[in-house]
Protein backbone atom coordinates (compact mmCIF):
# COMPACT_ATOMS: atom_id res chain seq x y z
CA UNK A 1 0.00 0.00 0.00
CA UNK A 2 1.97 3.64 -0.83
CA UNK A 3 0.38 6.27 1.88
CA UNK A 4 1.43 10.02 0.84
CA UNK A 5 2.29 11.50 4.76
CA UNK A 6 1.68 14.93 3.72
CA UNK A 7 1.72 18.56 6.16
CA UNK A 8 1.57 22.27 5.20
CA UNK A 9 2.78 25.42 6.83
CA UNK A 10 0.93 28.26 5.76
CA UNK A 11 0.59 32.32 5.88
CA UNK A 12 -3.26 31.95 8.03
CA UNK A 13 -5.59 29.39 8.97
CA UNK A 14 -8.16 29.74 6.41
CA UNK A 15 -7.83 29.49 2.14
CA UNK A 16 -11.20 31.24 1.81
CA UNK A 17 -9.46 34.35 2.93
CA UNK A 18 -6.57 33.69 1.38
CA UNK A 19 -4.28 32.31 3.06
CA UNK A 20 -1.50 30.41 1.12
CA UNK A 21 0.69 27.61 1.25
CA UNK A 22 4.35 28.25 2.25
CA UNK A 23 5.71 25.58 2.36
CA UNK A 24 4.65 21.50 1.65
CA UNK A 25 6.19 18.44 2.90
CA UNK A 26 5.20 14.94 1.71
CA UNK A 27 6.53 11.73 2.15
CA UNK A 28 5.62 8.91 -0.10
CA UNK A 29 6.01 5.80 2.01
CA UNK A 30 4.96 2.17 1.12
CA UNK A 31 3.86 -0.07 3.62
CA UNK A 32 3.74 -3.75 3.76
CA UNK A 33 2.75 -6.53 6.80
CA UNK A 34 5.64 -8.57 7.70
CA UNK A 35 3.81 -10.69 10.16
CA UNK A 36 1.11 -10.93 12.53
CA UNK A 37 1.56 -7.74 13.99
CA UNK A 38 4.64 -5.97 12.15
CA UNK A 39 4.51 -3.84 9.54
CA UNK A 40 7.65 -2.51 6.92
CA UNK A 41 7.26 1.63 6.18
CA UNK A 42 10.20 2.44 3.29
CA UNK A 43 10.40 5.68 2.13
CA UNK A 44 9.55 5.48 -1.87
CA UNK A 45 9.56 9.37 -2.68
CA UNK A 46 10.03 12.23 -0.79
CA UNK A 47 9.65 16.46 -1.93
CA UNK A 48 9.87 19.44 0.39
CA UNK A 49 9.24 22.43 -1.43
CA UNK A 50 8.98 26.23 0.15
CA UNK A 51 6.22 28.62 -1.70
CA UNK A 52 6.26 32.19 -2.77
CA UNK A 53 2.58 32.89 -1.38
CA UNK A 54 2.59 36.56 -2.62
CA UNK A 55 0.39 37.79 0.21
CA UNK A 56 1.85 38.80 3.82
CA UNK A 57 2.44 36.08 6.54
CA UNK A 58 0.05 36.49 9.54
CA UNK A 59 2.28 37.42 12.65
CA UNK A 60 0.80 34.67 14.71
CA UNK A 61 1.56 32.15 11.95
CA UNK A 62 5.04 32.63 11.32
CA UNK A 63 6.05 32.60 15.35
CA UNK A 64 4.74 29.08 14.97
CA UNK A 65 6.66 28.05 12.07
CA UNK A 66 9.21 30.63 12.00
CA UNK A 67 9.00 31.16 8.25
CA UNK A 68 9.03 34.53 7.48
CA UNK A 69 8.02 36.37 3.90
CA UNK A 70 11.75 37.50 2.78
CA UNK A 71 13.11 33.89 2.95
CA UNK A 72 10.33 33.21 0.64
CA UNK A 73 11.27 35.72 -2.14
CA UNK A 74 13.42 34.03 -4.17
CA UNK A 75 10.92 30.57 -4.02
CA UNK A 76 8.21 29.19 -6.75
CA UNK A 77 4.92 29.96 -6.72
CA UNK A 78 2.38 27.28 -6.12
CA UNK A 79 1.43 27.24 -9.97
CA UNK A 80 5.08 26.24 -10.51
CA UNK A 81 5.00 22.69 -8.42
CA UNK A 82 1.07 22.24 -8.37
CA UNK A 83 1.72 19.37 -10.67
CA UNK A 84 4.39 17.83 -8.77
CA UNK A 85 2.63 18.15 -5.96
CA UNK A 86 -0.89 16.49 -7.65
CA UNK A 87 1.03 13.70 -9.42
CA UNK A 88 2.59 12.39 -6.24
CA UNK A 89 -0.70 12.56 -4.27
CA UNK A 90 -2.57 11.04 -7.51
CA UNK A 91 -0.07 8.02 -6.90
CA UNK A 92 -1.01 7.46 -3.67
CA UNK A 93 -3.62 5.07 -2.09
CA UNK A 94 -4.06 7.15 0.86
CA UNK A 95 -2.79 10.16 1.74
CA UNK A 96 -2.14 10.57 5.75
CA UNK A 97 -1.81 14.21 7.69
CA UNK A 98 -2.30 15.17 11.16
CA UNK A 99 -4.83 17.34 10.99
CA UNK A 100 -6.24 16.75 7.48
CA UNK A 101 -8.96 18.49 7.05
CA UNK A 102 -6.96 21.52 7.36
CA UNK A 103 -4.13 19.95 4.92
CA UNK A 104 -6.48 19.15 2.64
CA UNK A 105 -8.45 22.22 2.15
CA UNK A 106 -5.50 24.30 1.89
CA UNK A 107 -3.72 21.84 -0.84
CA UNK A 108 -7.97 21.46 -2.84
CA UNK A 109 -7.86 25.61 -2.45
CA UNK A 110 -3.83 25.56 -3.94
CA UNK A 111 -4.68 23.32 -6.95
CA UNK A 112 -8.21 25.28 -7.51
CA UNK A 113 -6.82 28.42 -8.05
CA UNK A 114 -4.33 27.55 -10.51
CA UNK A 115 -6.95 24.99 -12.45
CA UNK A 116 -5.13 21.14 -11.61
CA UNK A 117 -7.39 18.47 -11.20
CA UNK A 118 -7.81 17.41 -7.81
CA UNK A 119 -6.71 14.06 -6.66
CA UNK A 120 -9.39 11.72 -5.65
CA UNK A 121 -7.32 9.86 -3.25
CA UNK A 122 -8.57 8.69 0.49
CA UNK A 123 -7.56 10.83 3.44
CA UNK A 124 -6.75 9.52 6.65
CA UNK A 125 -6.30 12.16 9.89
CA UNK A 126 -3.76 10.66 12.15
CA UNK A 127 -5.73 13.61 14.72
CA UNK A 128 -9.17 12.45 14.34
CA UNK A 129 -8.41 8.57 14.17
CA UNK A 130 -6.22 9.20 17.28
CA UNK A 131 -8.37 9.93 20.31
CA UNK A 132 -6.96 6.79 21.49
CA UNK A 133 -3.69 8.52 22.52
CA UNK A 134 -5.29 10.74 25.40
CA UNK A 135 -6.70 9.98 28.70
CA UNK A 136 -9.78 11.85 27.66
CA UNK A 137 -10.81 10.92 24.26
CA UNK A 138 -9.77 14.29 22.78
CA UNK A 139 -8.08 14.85 19.39
CA UNK A 140 -4.54 14.86 20.26
CA UNK A 141 -1.82 16.88 19.35
CA UNK A 142 1.13 15.42 16.75
CA UNK A 143 3.35 15.82 20.14
CA UNK A 144 0.59 13.80 22.28
CA UNK A 145 0.16 11.70 19.67
CA UNK A 146 3.98 10.77 19.17
CA UNK A 147 4.13 10.10 22.91
CA UNK A 148 0.99 7.85 23.10
CA UNK A 149 3.33 5.69 20.23
CA UNK A 150 6.85 5.94 21.78
CA UNK A 151 7.90 8.09 18.92
CA UNK A 152 10.95 11.06 20.12
CA UNK A 153 8.76 14.52 19.65
CA UNK A 154 11.55 17.51 19.85
CA UNK A 155 9.12 20.71 19.97
CA UNK A 156 12.27 23.00 18.68
CA UNK A 157 11.62 21.14 15.85
CA UNK A 158 7.87 20.78 15.31
CA UNK A 159 6.05 23.13 13.13
CA UNK A 160 8.64 22.24 10.02
CA UNK A 161 6.42 20.75 8.01
CA UNK A 162 9.22 17.65 6.86
CA UNK A 163 9.83 17.01 10.64
CA UNK A 164 5.89 16.76 11.05
CA UNK A 165 5.49 14.30 8.45
CA UNK A 166 8.25 11.85 9.37
CA UNK A 167 7.49 11.99 13.26
CA UNK A 168 3.62 11.63 11.79
CA UNK A 169 4.32 8.54 9.74
CA UNK A 170 6.34 7.00 12.87
CA UNK A 171 3.17 7.26 14.61
CA UNK A 172 1.38 5.96 12.20
CA UNK A 173 3.41 2.80 11.70
CA UNK A 174 2.73 2.33 15.45
CA UNK A 175 -0.25 3.18 15.61
CA UNK A 176 -1.22 0.36 12.95
CA UNK A 177 0.88 -2.37 14.62
CA UNK A 178 -0.95 -1.71 17.80
CA UNK A 179 -4.33 -2.15 16.22
CA UNK A 180 -5.27 1.95 16.66
CA UNK A 181 -5.41 2.57 13.16
CA UNK A 182 -7.30 0.44 10.36
CA UNK A 183 -7.34 1.42 6.61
Amino acid sequence: MLVIGLDTETTDLDPKKGARIIEIAMITVEIKKEDDDKFSMKAVDKYTRRVNPRCEINPKAEAVHGISLSSLASEPYFEDIADAVSKRIERADWMVAHNADFDVEFIVSELTKVSRPIPDTQVFCTMEQGTWATSTGKLPSLQELCFACGVMYDPTKAHAATYDVLVMLSSLKAGIERGHFKF
